[in-house]
């Protein structure tokens, strides 16, 4: 399936065809309150076996409670003889309703498949994670506007617990538009979270685009004040975040502790499931099930005090970071970046010798380590089939310059006041 952002998923049958009538899989759905009642694409079948890619799934039980997660760190698991509804946590969630017995089998980085004692009806359903936002807030075309546009941004996220590291509870926030006054809609300001967390930063585009996505993760309310020294006011405790490119060092840095430590208290949630990493809490000390029930601004005020360096190579490189350009047409792309909690820097580079603008020519136009090759007409190809929008180039910096950030390695975007291009990248919970 291709969603309207050209999202994909795709499914492997082994002997597809047609048989005994397959359960249906909306009716399930509705009953499960675990997806779509009504999924965007329906298909239904039999098949000896089914492959997905190597993602996260849930197996759960249609007639009782209780459900099973499938990460990264499953190797096998067999289900019994009863019924089924299996989630597929891709790019494209799919629902697969089938009855047991039935076997999951992860294949390493190749996927997981499904497999039956034999022929076995089953019917799939797909959704979209692509929402549609119809709340527009607008503000005036100033730093201030922009610090309560940013402020209001934080409804994207369906819940304040560490589920919203799933990016399944992250839709779209609002649009921003700019006028002549403010409006924030009553359905906007009724959903907004108050979390306790506030970032102040001076009135200065730069510290507001490149904060967006710490901000938006936290829930935080956003404050300009002139002369001041950039600061994250946690229910009263100050984090000083430094100043200047420091500044947007520091907001990757605790966005990324924020998130991977609550990828670790999700694990005692009913969505938790095993991670690759789980074994850091134990090293850290986390009650998992206590920071899964705390406020968000006492989970990151705990965080703030852990020993997170000594820790931090156990857990992925982060999945997207994007230099922003610091103006007012940025600001209105923001809602259709931050629910991809990307690191956002601006835009700095430096002129290169003609050796270094060969080295890197050679280098970067084949990177062996994340098998993506660029093309001068339409940007990267590689192995994150399907996550993300625009492989156009359009609005790439390209170049004899380099670009100074130091977080050459992730998967890269970059905008313009024009046009926007975003490298596809996967979810961060999806490499676990």
């Amino acid at each position: 399936m291709i969603d309207a952002a050209k999202n994909t998923v795709g499914v492997e049958t082994t002997a597809w065809g047609g048989g005994d009538t397959p359960p249906p899989v909306a009716e399930v759905l509705a009953d499960l309150d675990t997806g779509p009642d009504d999924p965007e694409l329906s298909v239904a079948g039999s098949a000896t076996a089914l492959g997905f890619p190597p993602v996260h799934l849930v197996a759960i039980p249609v007639d009782r409670d209780g459900q099973t997660s499938f990460g990264s760190g499953s190797d096998v698991l067999e289900l019994g003889a009863e019924p089924y509804l299996i989630r597929v946590d891709a790019n494209v969630r799919v629902f697969v309703r089938l009855d047991g017995p039935a076997t999951l089998r992860r294949d390493g980085s190749d996927g997981v498949r499904v497999e039956f004692p034999g022929r076995t009806p089953v019917s799939m359903g797909f959704e979209s994670r692509v929402g549609v936002s119809d709340e527009r807030v607008t503000v005036t075309r100033t730093p201030e506007g922009v610090a309560t546009a940013l402020s209001a941004l934080a409804v994207g996220p369906d819940t304040t617990s560490p589920d919203r590291t799933w990016p399944t509870l992250r839709e779209q926030p609002p649009y921003v538009e700019f006028g002549e006054t403010t409006h924030v809609p009553r359905s906007i300001r009724e959903q907004r979270p108050d979390t306790g967390i506030e970032l102040v930063v001076p009135p200065d585009l730069t510290y507001l685009t490149t904060g967006a996505s710490l901000a938006h993760y936290l829930g935080a309310t956003v404050q300009t004040v002139p002369d001041a020294e950039p600061h994250l006011d946690v229910a009263g405790r100050v984090v000083p975040l430094g100043e200047g490119r420091s500044y947007q060092e520091e907001t990757a840095a605790l966005l990324r502790r924020t998130f991977y430590l609550d990828c670790l208290a999700r694990t005692a949630g009913p969505h938790g499931g095993d991670l690759s990493v789980s074994v850091v809490a134990d090293e850290l000390g986390l009650d998992t099930q206590a920071l899964y029930e705390a406020p968000l601004a006492e989970r990151v005020d705990r965080y703030l005090d852990l020993p997170y360096d000594a820790v931090a190579d156990a857990f992925p490189e982060w999945h997207l970071t994007m230099h922003v350009a610091p103006t007012y047409e940025t600001v209105r792309t923001l809602p259709y970046l931050i629910g991809n909690v990307p690191h956002l820097f601006s835009p700095e580079s430096e002129p290169l010798s003609k050796k270094e603008w060969l080295r890197l020519t050679v280098t970067d136009g084949y990177d062996v380590d994340r098998e993506h090759v660029w093309h001068a007409d339409h940007g990267f190809d590689g192995v994150f089939g399907g996550g993300g929008t625009g492989r156009t180039g359009h609005g790439v910096g390209v170049g004899r310059h380099r670009q100074t950030s130091r977080h050459r390695r992730t998967t890269r975007g970059w905008t313009t006041p024009t046009r926007h291009c975003v490298s596809p990248g996967r979810s961060p919970t999806s490499t676990w």
